[in-house]
This record gives structure tokens, C-alpha cells and sequence, in this order.
């Protein structure tokens, strides 16, 4: 569900064999879980907050107006109910008694406070485009609105107001995003930017930051604060930054990690088989699709029979069925289907595989490269990503000849926010079960169009869709714009991707859900 999440250890190439930290004992009487993460967080603040591993911790430092249950679904969190106005867009929140975990209340202004330094231009804030359908929240974030004038409003501490530019049924889910969580105003004018260090960060949620040593761990404890700390199992948790997959399932085999969020998903059926660690192998469908962006400011790919012969030429069937085996799913679409997306593969999609390289060799070919004058360009991927090596093996026969360059976490999606690539292998978790969430990353402007794709009669179809309150007009304009998108290929989406966890036995209250976001306030160990 996570903007710029980090891509699961889906290939074959591996790298970072570097010193690791080595867990620390857990105090005598106290339950302790160890857990391993890519790398280390990108920001404790949420609103700088953009990869997989910061929802990790930030769920268990701060709490939204709602959150997840064990089971992944949405529960009241700092607000107990809520109600909508007919029309769909006044949402009415009533919050809870609560504290920060330094003793102050917990209030509707903070709240406010929290949603208007998203959208601020001068925050910058990596997720303020999910708050759009908040009036005035989009020219707010452009410069073209003052901040106070946000539709959130608190009318009395425990009160909050909500409006909407157009309905969205999915606000309640919406808000459990990690770059919207609430955070405490006193402490951030207190601190600034520092607020997030171990000693100053003010919690919410159940676990408070006791220490935050980069590239060896992260500490969190218990926060006797939090509303529900009676019902918390756990005393500490601590997460390790283990970016190896195959290091990281060594890790835990010996008993240094209770929990990794990911595997190299070609070695699933070893994992599974006798030699391998079966019961700790935890696979399920998820929100995520793994595709290409092309940077359409390169000259290289301002040729639209370029970026079409690309998006054809990839063999998703060997990638997701042979190179990956752990439930990753082929797909020509953008949106997965499995949030109530309506099909909309390009045409190309029903022809078999040599067809489509033929198609794209021809294209190739009218664009002036060949096998023999191939079209050179880099790929650029995250470290330990080995499937963008099967897709430049697929470029090569249609005359691309394709450069891997890898880089960390940080530094690729630093990269790909500057336009600093070519091809980029990326991906995108559903944020919110919605198709247009996936779609208004294409919106011209957003920050996650990382390739600078415009298309007005695009965009047209997007706003269109998001103010249709009827759903069946809804969806069809959706895909409408899928299509229209698909056709331009400013992507090629290659497969939707499946969550895979390590998770040793004695791991108790850990669900597999379709967010895959797994709280530590609802874990224990046997």
C-alpha cells in the first residue's frame, strides 16, 4: 500500500555481504522480537517518510484516525467513529482520549496541524498528493492556495472535520497511510526537522524510539502511554538493516531474526522443500505491480514505437512462472485486478510471445536499430534485484543493447525523482483499494511520474472518474484512461507481485493480509 515501497528480493544478482550487527539479548523477563529490514529508514517523519521499511516502524510509533487490525483491516485507531454527510464529502471523525507518549494530549489540532504540513509546499511532503481529494488541498501543494485554507478543521479537541473536492469511499483506508500519520505539533515547533531523533521522538502508537544507530539497528520499547499498551505483548522490538536476502535468510536459520519481510523469491521451492524452512515460508496475493518507466525526456524513448516495442518484448510468463515462483502473476494492465480494476490490456497483450518479439523487432527496426545498430540504454534497479538481467536478455534480440546500474533504496528513488535514468525497474504497492491510485501516479505532475508523462485527455478522464458517483461510469472511465495510458507506454508493466515473509514459528499474532503491514503491537513470541 506504500508509495516508492522498496522491490521484494525478486532476482537472481545479490551484493551487500558486509559486516552485520549482531542481535542483542533480551533483558530477563521481558519479550523481545528481532527483526530484519532492507535498510534503514528513509525518515522517521512522515511526512519526508517514502519507502517500504519506514511503514514498518512508523506503524508502531504513530497511530492514524484509523489503522490495521492483526488481520490487515481497517479499525478505528485516534478516532473511534465517524460519520459522512450524504453527499459523501464532509467526513466527521470523533477522537478518543489519548496522550502522546510524553504525556500530552492528543487533540484534532494536531491533526490539523499534521495535514496542513503535508500538503505545505515548503515540507515538501513525499505523500501530499494522497490528500488531494481534501479541498484545496492540491493548490495548496502547487502554491496557488494559503495553507490555512485545508478542508480539516477542528471544532472542538476532539472533534474532526474533513472535506472533500469529490467523494472518496476509501478515506477511511486512505488514512492509515504512514505519510499520513498525525504527528505532535508541540514537538515538531519544539525541534524542527530534529523531532525524530531517539530522545525527542513523541509517540502515538504503541512502541516508543529508544535508539537509532544507522546500519546496525533500530530500538523500539513499549510506550505505557499508548491507548491500548494493556493489550501489547511485546516489550522490544529491534530491526536490523540486512539488505542481502540470502544473508538475511541465513539470519534467520540460525535464530538472529524472528522475522524478514522478503526472500529471493527464486529459491520459494527450496525454502519449502526438505532442506529448506517451510514453516517459516509465509506467501500471499498483494497490491503490487512491478513495471518499467521510461525517463520520455530521453531522447531515446521520445519515440513512441521504441517504448511499445520494450513493453512488448519482455517474456513476463518465463519472469513471473520460472525465474520467480512464488505466486507473482504476469500482467499487461497497470492496476491489478484485484482492486475492482476493469481489464485493460493494450492490444498486443493476446499475442503469444514470439508474435509480439517479431512485432517488436520490426518496430526496432522502424525506428532505425537493429540487432547489429542496437539502441543503447541503462536499466537502472535496486541492489539485489536480479530480474531486470532476464529483461535486458529479451531487449537484446530486438536490437537493445541495455546496461544494468544498480544503486541502494535511497539513492535509486532520489534518482528517479530527478529524472536522473533511462529504464527504471520499479513498483508500486497500493496505498488505498482503489484503481486511481495507481492511475493518478501517471497524472501529469505527480510525483511519482517519474518518466514526465502528459497526456491532457488522460488526466481528463482521471478527474472525470474521480467526480462520477456512479460506479459503473466510474469504472469505465478508468479504464479508459488505462488504456489510453497503456497505449502511449509511458510504463510496461511486467508482473503483479506476491508478499513473501520469513517468519520463525514461534512468532505468534502474525496474519497474512493483503497491505501486508504487520504491527508488532499485535505480536509475541512462544
Amino acid at each position: 500500500m506504500k508509495r516508492y515501497a522498496p522491490l521484494l528480493a525478486l532476482g537472481l544478482m545479490l551484493a551487500g555481504c558486509g559486516e552485520q550487527a549482531q542481535p542483542s539479548a533480551c533483558p530477563a523477563g521481558q519479550k523481545c522480537l528481532r527483526a530484519g529490514i532492507m535498510s534503514d529508514p528513509g525518515s522517521l517523519d512522515p511526512a519526508r517518510s517514502f519507502v517500504k521499511q519506514d511503514q514498518t516502524i512508523l506503524v508502531d510509533l504513530l497511530t492514524g484516525l484509523t489503522t490495521f487490525d492483526a488481520q490487515g483491516r481497517i479499525v478505528p485507531g485516534l478516532a473511534t467513529h465517524w460519520e459522512t454527510s450524504p453527499d459523501g464529502l464532509v467526513w466527521t471523525f470523533h477522537m478518543r482520549e489519548a496522550q502522546w507518549s510524553d504525556g500530552a494530549p492528543i487533540t484534532a489540532a494536531d491533526v490539523v496541524f499534521s495535514m496542513r504540513r503535508i500538503v505545505d509546499p515548503v515540507t515538501a511532503g513525499s505523500y501530499a498528493s494522497l490528500l488531494y481529494p481534501v479541498l484545496n488541498a492540491e493548490p495548496i501543494n502547487i502554491g496557488k492556495a494559503p495553507v490555512d485554507s485545508l478542508g480539516v478543521t477542528a471544532p472542538d479537541p476532539h472533534t474532526l472535520v474533513i472535506r472533500l473536492v469529490h467523494p472518496a469511499p476509501y478515506l477511511p483506508s486512505l488514512l492509515t497511510h504512514y505519510g499520513l500519520l498525525p504527528v505532535p505539533e508541540h514537538a515538531v515547533r519544539r525541534w524542527g526537522d530534529d523531532w525524530t531523533r531517539p530522545g525527542r521522538f513523541v509517540s502515538s502508537g504503541a512502541y516508543r524510539l529508544a535508539e537509532w544507530r544507522l546500519g546496525d539497528h533500530l530500538t523500539l520499547v513499549r510506550n505505557p502511554r499508548f491507548y491500548a499498551a494493556d493489550d501489547v505483548c511485546l516489550d522490544r522490538v529491534d530491526y536490523y538493516p540486512s539488505p542481502n536476502a540470502t544473508l538475511a535468510e541465513r539470519r534467520v536459520r540460525r535464530g538472529e531474526l524472528d522475522w524478514h519481510p522478503t526472500f529471493d523469491a527464486t529459491r520459494t521451492a527450496y525454502l519449502r522443500g526438505p532442506g529448506g524452512i517451510p514453516d517459516y515460508v509465509r506467501t500471499h496475493a498483494f497490491g503490487h505491480i512491478i513495471y518499467m518507466a521510461f525517463n520520455l525526456r530521453d531522447p531515446a524513448f521520445a519515440d513512441i514505437r521504441v517504448r511499445r516495442a520494450i513493453a512488448m518484448a519482455i517474456d513476463r510468463d518465463f519472469i513471473a512462472g520460472k525465474v520467480l515462483t512464488a505466486g507473482q502473476r504476469p500482467t499487461y494492465s497497470f492496476v491489478p485486478t484485484s482492486l475492482g480494476a476493469l481489464p485493460a490490456d493494450p492490444p498486443w497483450a493476446d499475442l503469444d510471445f514470439d508474435s509480439r518479439r517479431a512485432l517488436a523487432t520490426r518496430l526496432m527496426a522502424d525506428a532505425g536499430y537493429t540487432r547489429d545498430h542496437p539502441l543503447k540504454i541503462e536499466i537502472k534497479s535496486i541492489i539485489g534485484i536480479g530480474t531486470p538481467a532476464a529483461i535486458a536478455a529479451d531487449l537484446r534480440a530486438i536490437g537493445v543493447d541495455a546496461r544494468l546500474s544498480v544503486a541502494d533504496i535511497a539513492v535509486f528513488f532520489s534518482d528517479l525523482q530527478l529524472g536522473g535514468f533511462q529504464l527504471a525497474y520499479t513498483d508500486w504497492i497500493a496505498d488505498y483499494p482503489d484503481p486511481t491510485n495507481f492511475l493518478n501516479l501517471l497524472r501529469t505532475g505527480n510525483s511519482a511520474n517519474y518518466g514526465g508523462y502528459a497526456n491532457p485527455a488522460y488526466d481528463a478522464l482521471i478527474a472525470r472518474a474521480e467526480a462520477e458517483a456512479d460506479l459503473d461510469r466510474r469504472a469505465t472511465l478508468l479504464q479508459t484512461a488505462e488504456r489510453q495510458m497503456l497505449l502511449d507506454a509511458p510504463v510496461a508493466p511486467v508482473f503483479v507481485n506476491a508478499a513473501g515473509n520469513l517468519v520463525n514459528p514461534r512468532v505468534t499474532g502474525w496474519h497474512d493480509n493483503r497491505d501486508d503491514v504487520h504491527l508488532m503491537r499485535y505480536a509475541c513470541v512462544s
